[in-house]
């Protein structure tokens, strides 16, 4: 697991734009054309115009050394584009796309990259210093060297990136594993809360809590060295319990019970290291029975029945090793015997 963030200071900005944002840093719709030019030179590298679909396409482009500094792009397309070296000082990208991108030293200081989709993007040497990663995918980017002094970090994925002893990484990330407390966001900015936690060398630890978009709770549970331990808890959007049960290790151990939406109990069993072991027992919203069973080594073994919703018995018979064996019975919703057959 991997963070990245970075930007450095550089010279002003020489970007024109026919219609100026009004909020560079904000999430506002861009208008207008763009032009982008050289950062030195002055050169124009790019004229856009606004599309009607409302959102800037870059894919594939050859812009190197380009000024995009306080620029306003929301979700702009950038995958695969060659930028190497550009500028996007304070610029706002919410959403952006840049997979596959060629990022090295680019400057993105307090860039919003809020959202971005930087998978397998380069962004060796790359300055990410006070950007906003939060929400963030990274995976497969290429961070060696980069510098993320300072970066907001928030449920940003970095799985599998590639970075060195140059790599500088933000407050609580150590090479790449992220230590201390976490916190993420549906909203990116901390208003509307998604998940919060304990890393330890980018594994969870201790309690754990999650919500929905709701803000109502949507599990809790305690990790162990980045496993599920112990008890753990998750309820329906409207608040009632849905699922509870104990992990040891990882696994699942002991008696789970599950609960519907309205609160009846839906399911009752129990997990031997991991699998269905013992007897297990369905109801409806109804409290009538559905089925119950017996597992062995998380396989259907002995006497299995079913039944109506009005909690006759439909079908019975025995299970061995998972499959149907002997004599199965079938009954009508009003208890008789329709037919038998034998496996």
């Amino acid at each position: 697991m991997n963070p990245t963030n970075v930007t450095s200071a550089k010279e002003s900005s020489s970007i024109s734009l026919s219609e100026e944002a009004s909020n560079p840093g904000g999430s506002s719709t861009p208008s207008g054309s763009i032009t982008i030019k050289h950062q030195t030179s002055g050169e124009v590298l790019l004229t856009a115009e606004m599309p009607s679909r409302g959102f800037f396409n870059f894919n594939g482009n050859t812009i190197k050394q380009g000024d995009f500094s306080l620029m306003n792009l929301p979700v702009a397309q950038f995958a695969r584009a060659q930028l190497m070296g550009s500028l996007f000082r304070q610029t706002s990208l919410p959403g952006a796309c840049f997979i596959e991108a060629e990022l090295s030293q680019c400057d993105f200081w307090g860039a919003a990259l809020n959202r971005a989709d930087l998978r397998y993007a380069n962004l060796a040497k790359a300055q990410l210093v006070g950007a906003d990663l939060r929400e963030a995918d990274l995976t497969d980017a290429d961070l060696r060297g980069a510098d993320l002094t300072d970066a907001k970090l928030g449920n940003t994925r970095f799985q599998d990136c590639q970075f060195d002893e140059t790599t500088k990484w933000p407050t609580g990330v150590e090479a790449g594993k992220q230590t201390g407390p976490w916190k993420a966001s549906f909203d990116g900015a901390g208003r509307q809360r998604a998940a919060e936690g304990t890393f330890q060398a980018g594994e969870r630890i201790g309690k754990w809590s999650f919500w929905y978009p709701n803000g109502s709770l949507e599990r809790e549970g305690t990790y162990q060295a980045g496993q599920p331990d112990d008890q753990w808890t998750w309820w329906h959007p409207n608040g009632k319990k849905a699922l509870q049960g104990t992990y040891r290790e990882g696994l699942k151990q002991g008696e789970w019970i599950a609960w519907h939406r309205e609160g009846a109990k839906h399911l009752q069993g129990s997990f031997k290291q991991g699998k269905p072991d013992g007897l297990w027992q369905w109801w409806n919203t109804e409290g009538k029975p559905l089925a119950k069973g017996t597992f062995e080594e998380g396989g259907r073994e002995g006497t299995w029945t079913y039944f109506h919703s009005t909690g006759q018995v439909a079908l019975t018979g025995t299970m061995v090793n998972g499959r149907l064996q002997g004599k199965w019975d079938q009954y009508n919703p009003a208890g008789q015997l329709q037919q038998s057959t034998a496996f």
